[in-house]
């Protein structure tokens, strides 16, 4: 079967900024470009002077390195955590998600004190850890400032190919109707799909960005008081999308 490039997605495991001994998932917004790289590995000759051919074997592998292209400015939550990776020469994972199961995001599982993603049976997987080696901003003429990362993989690709068919996607409820946050506080809406297993993977909107702000992994912050609504929408089906009102307090 074929699998089309369109609605891939690209996932990393973590740490949280505003707390490293935690970890979350992070997830890519627009791609303009994705290799994961080639491996080479060396033969070693093995020379017996009384044979009539010349035999190897297989030495060392070096893994290759894998590019992923964003657009830094719209993709902020993840360029913030790319740049601290590099700096910090953090060992991360990566999960990339393909389209035979468009919107089916991954897990975050703990085992103890060890994070690890929990891929679905309902999509295909390629997986790999990699420190970031390389963050570049790329201006073109009349275009977007890009940056194509350079990942220096640290294991070779696995693939978990897809088991199950998701359900189709009937509709998202949010646990919270109203939300209500204080002004630079910030609160989580928690969404679910119907039924239970179909792919819950939305794009967030705010009606007034002067009231408050929605991150694309539906964190709201408060703004300024006031009322406004945030909306998530299926990137699986268009048509499906759930509102949430907003009350912003101010500050006490």
């Amino acid at each position: 079967m074929k699998i089309k490039t369109a609605g891939t997605d690209v996932y990393a495991l973590v740490p949280d900024l505003n707390n490293p001994t935690e970890r979350k998932i992070i997830k890519f917004g627009c791609l303009t470009q994705m290799e994961l790289g080639e491996d080479s590995t060396e033969e070693i000759t093995v020379t017996c002077i009384n044979r009539h051919v010349v035999e190897t074997e297989e030495g060392r592998t070096t893994l290759g390195n894998a590019t992923i292209g964003i657009y830094p400015s719209s993709d902020s939550e993840v360029a913030k955590h790319m740049w601290q990776l590099k700096k910090d020469k953090t060992r991360f994972s990566v999960a990339i998600g393909l389209s035979d199961g468009e919107g089916i995001d991954p897990e975050l599982k703990q085992f103890g004190g060890r994070y690890e993603f929990g891929y679905p049976e309902t999509r295909s997987w390629l997986v790999f850890d990699a420190t970031c080696m390389n963050f570049p901003f790329e201006f073109p003429d009349g275009g977007h400032i890009t940056s194509n990362l350079t990942l220096n993989r640290k294991t070779e690709v696995d693939w978990y190919p897809q088991l199950t068919k998701a359900p189709k996607l009937q509709s998202i409820s949010a646990l919270q109707s109203t939300v209500s946050v204080d002004e630079g506080a910030q609160v989580a809406i928690t969404l679910k799909a119907v039924p239970e297993g179909a792919p819950l993977s939305v794009t967030w909107e705010v009606d007034d960005e002067t009231i408050a702000k929605i991150s694309q992994s539906g964190v709201v912050t408060g703004v300024k008081e006031g009322v406004t609504s945030v909306r998530a929408t299926s990137t699986v089906d268009k048509d499906i999308k759930v509102n949430i009102e907003i009350s912003v307090s101010e500050e006490i």
